[in-house]
């Protein structure tokens, strides 16, 4: 590394000495201290070979001096090449920008002002990352969703076949069942946002259903779309929005979603900024029928809103809209006041959403996985829930105090690969169950394991009989949702 360095300083195989630096910094850091190289590199961006200025330019990023952002920015500033510009600005991501918001948001608006075709490829990669800039060192004022506005039709998206848990919270609006969930017609998307048991609200682009899956249909047909319209009856701004094309492909295919997104963003200039990290909206291509997709509208600030409580989670967390859909299922079996235990609690969502379903008088959670339970602590107390918690193995836990309810994801094959110590478990927690539920009490479970359930139930039938059972679609996969009685 010491001599391809001395090679940039006495500008002998410059190419490829640049290349090599680029290529293999990682675990180099030290070399990136020494300001006589720093300016070596800053006096090649007057170099006549453009591949020469746009490596000096990454690299030159990669030091941490107080002037690196101030000297890229020049940099950029006096470069005529257009795939050189990008360089220049990429070399800027690793760096505090705050203080170079103005220069920045006047790059952004030139960039946005550019028509000439020739150049858009390049135009859209330097203003992708410029967005990036912007959002990264600048709070960005989140746009107001209108609180009345003309109708739009929106999907509620649902567990498939149960779309009726919404129909109750949906009286007096227009809405009918759909494959993905509920089409519901609406003046307001504001009152949409407390309901719990929908996945997503994807609003349909007219004209986007059933497409090919190729860039040129897509475009197309998105430009002649309900796009621009519902944006301006939802939102009372002339501000851009920061957009990103989401991949519901079966096959994903990211070569696409770059592609459509940058041609998005040279259709509608002064509408839409493509920024993939840091988004307001997404374009959802999603595909329903085989190699045929559907354009949906999404809008994030609603998304985030329900479940704010949700600060980590676990590879095998419950989605907070399916947790909220099994409190439908069960809610009327609930009673007031009651004592709720979950022995295999995880991240805390099923025993969340019981509680906001309908206030308990006590709520605990037992689980042996620490960080789960460190995960779980978090998402209560950002719930303002008051859970108890309790790094506790279930099957030996002792109560001194009966619980009305056990409501419980139980592990499945995915989370305990050995068979049979899953079957012990089963067998073990359900002959524990009339020790910890008060007679006429109710246990409600979820699992994948129909038959471990299946054969406690016939072992158990003299103390606890089966109410209702559910069959559900999780990931492809089929899983159960029981509702049992202890006698």
């Amino acid at each position: 590394m010491e001599t391809v360095i001395e090679n940039i300083k006495v500008n002998q195989q410059l190419r490829a000495s640049l290349i090599e630096i680029k290529t293999n910094s990682q675990g180099n850091e030290s070399y990136f201290q020494d300001y006589d190289f720093y300016l070596k590199l800053i006096s090649y961006f007057d170099h006549d070979d453009p591949k020469v200025r746009k490596n000096s330019a990454l690299i030159v990023g990669m030091f941490s001096f107080k002037d690196v952002v101030d000297v890229l920015l020049k940099g950029y500033d006096r470069e005529k090449t257009e795939y050189v510009k990008e360089a220049y600005l990429k070399g800027c991501l690793n760096h505090d920008c705050y203080h170079h918001i103005d220069t920045l948001e006047k790059i952004q608006e030139s960039l946005m002002e550019v028509e000439e075709k020739e150049h858009q490829k390049h135009i859209q990669a330097q203003l992708k990352i410029v967005n990036e800039l912007i959002l990264g060192n600048k709070h960005h004022r989140k746009k107001l969703l209108r609180m009345q506005h003309d109708y739009v039709d929106v999907v509620l998206t649902t567990v498939p076949w149960y779309q009726f848990t919404l129909f109750e919270d949906l009286k007096g609006m227009l809405y009918k069942p759909v494959g993905q969930g509920v089409l519901v017609r609406t003046s307001s998307l504001m009152e949409l946002k407390d309901l719990r048991n929908f996945d997503e609200i994807l609003i349909p682009l007219s004209g986007c259903s059933a497409m090919n899956i190729n860039v040129e249909e897509i475009i197309t047909k998105i430009e002649k779309s309900s796009l621009k319209h519902i944006l301006e009856v939802l939102y009372n701004t002339n501000d851009p929005f920061y957009f990103k094309v989401s991949d519901r492909l079966k096959n994903k295919n990211g070569k696409l979603m770059k592609d459509v997104a940058e041609r998005l963003a040279i259709l509608f200039p002064k509408l839409l900024l493509n920024s993939p990290h840091h988004y307001e909206i997404e374009i959802v291509l999603k595909e329903l029928r085989e190699n045929q997709v559907n354009a949906y509208l999404k809008i994030m600030d609603i998304e985030n809103r329900r479940f704010s409580y949700r600060q980590d989670t676990t590879s095998f967390s419950m989605k907070p809209f399916l947790a909220a859909t099994l409190m439908k299922l069960a809610y009327p079996y609930f009673d007031g006041f009651s004592r709720v235990l979950d022995p295999f609690c995880g991240s805390g969502t099923l025993l969340i959403e019981r509680d906001k379903a309908r206030h308990c008088h006590f709520v605990m959670g037992l689980d042996i996985y620490g960080k789960g339970l460190e995960i779980a602590k978090k998402n209560a107390h950002k719930a303002k829930l008051n859970i108890h918690f309790v790094h506790k193995d279930a099957l030996r836990f002792v109560n001194s105090e009966d619980f009305d309810e056990i409501f419980t994801d139980m592990p499945t094959r995915e989370q305990m690969s050995d068979m049979e110590s899953l079957t012990d478990l089963y067998d073990r927690f359900f002959k524990r169950i009339p020790r910890l539920v008060k007679h006429n009490g109710y246990v409600f479970i979820y699992t994948s394991e129909l038959s471990l359930v299946r054969k406690n139930l016939r072992l158990q039938q003299k103390v606890l009989s089966l109410v209702e059972h559910y069959e559900l679609i999780r990931e492809r996969r089929m899983y159960y949702f029981f509702i049992i009685k202890v006698r």
